[in-house]
């Protein structure tokens, strides 16, 4: 059975336990364990440089191959492999997987019909309004609305719409600025 000694300083500074019975002093054995010798904080462990593996266009085929005509699965095929390492195997396979899906996914969005309202104008507004700007130039959109609801029977557009369009077209409209002819006339101009 154990117990605990507690030791106290008596008056000439010698340590006694409770009882007064001096202190047994002992002999410490050396460190069992050099640490000194292990630890050096002064000394640096140079680490080597990580060897990266190079892989060539043959080692990818011969690793799909494994995985497309033999039917294996990536695990199977990297262990067949045996030269590729299995983050590799695993990596080039998601890699495959997302082209193959982003494949699909592309020849399924040009064949789906998009939702939503379909769009009030078509080419034939497109062409008048091509035509008018090869006509008049400096056309406004408002003289742009005018000539839409003449040419088209029953068509009511905005305005934003055809400013959206002509946008869309790279076309510009002249903001018309009225002056007087006064302003203009010769004898202004001499005088400036």
């Amino acid at each position: 059975m154990s117990y605990i000694r507690v030791y106290y300083e008596d008056e000439i500074n010698a340590p006694v336990d409770e009882h007064g019975n001096e202190a047994v002093e002992m002999d410490v054995d050396d460190e069992t364990f050099p640490l000194g010798n292990i630890t050096n904080y002064n000394t640096y462990k140079h680490e080597p440089k990580t060897e990266y593996n190079s892989y060539t266009d043959k080692d990818k085929a011969r690793f799909f191959i494994l995985i497309y005509d033999h039917g294996m699965n990536p695990n199977q095929a990297w262990k067949a492999h045996g030269h590729i390492s299995r983050t590799t195997a695993y990596r080039w396979y998601a890699e495959n997987q997302r082209k193959v899906n982003k494949e699909i996914v592309d020849d399924e969005e040009s064949s789906v019909k998009r939702a939503g309202r379909p769009k009030l104008l078509n080419e034939d507004h497109t062409k008048h309004l091509k035509q008018e700007f090869k006509d008049n130039p400096s056309v406004t959109v408002e003289q742009a609305q005018e000539s839409f609801v003449k040419a088209f029977s029953g068509l009511t557009i905005s305005q934003t719409t055809i400013y959206n369009m002509t946008n869309d077209l790279a076309f510009t409209f002249k903001k018309a600025h009225f002056h007087s002819k006064e302003r203009n006339s010769p004898e202004n101009i001499q005088n400036r």
